[in-house]
């Protein structure tokens, strides 16, 4: 049985319009999921919303390796008893994650917290 060996085929970088798709390099902002990644090595499996990210970003919030873990220990734990949508409260933090998604929708920190009422979730879980 012969092989044959098929050529890597590695995108070209520069102005290459590939499937439609521009290979331009343009700066853009570094989303918190690729900061949490860079400055603590750690590849999260949940996506943050943009919304859930200016909060944190605009509340100061910043979750370390072992923090994301236990996030998503609680993400876990909640999609194992059938959770939907869930606020996860954590320290000072509380958060909605849509299970079914693995996505924090919105993040709120101890000084929003006074008013607020959170509507649409099936379940609780204490981080």
């Amino acid at each position: 049985m012969d092989v044959q060996r098929i050529p890597s085929q590695e995108p070209s970088l520069g102005n290459s319009k590939q499937s439609g798709v521009s290979r331009d390099r343009v700066d853009s902002p570094v989303s918190f999921q690729e900061v949490l990644r860079t400055q603590s090595g750690y590849t999260p499996s949940l996506r943050f919303s943009a919304h859930a990210q200016q909060r944190m970003q605009s509340g100061g919030v910043k979750l370390d390796g072992e923090s994301m873990a236990r996030l998503e220990k609680a993400v876990s734990a909640a999609d194992k008893r059938g959770a939907k949508d869930a606020l996860v409260l954590m320290d000072d933090l509380a958060l909605l994650v849509s299970i079914s998604n693995r996505t924090v929708i919105t993040a709120v920190d101890q000084t929003r917290q006074k008013n607020g009422v959170f509507t649409n979730i099936d379940s609780v879980v204490m981080a």
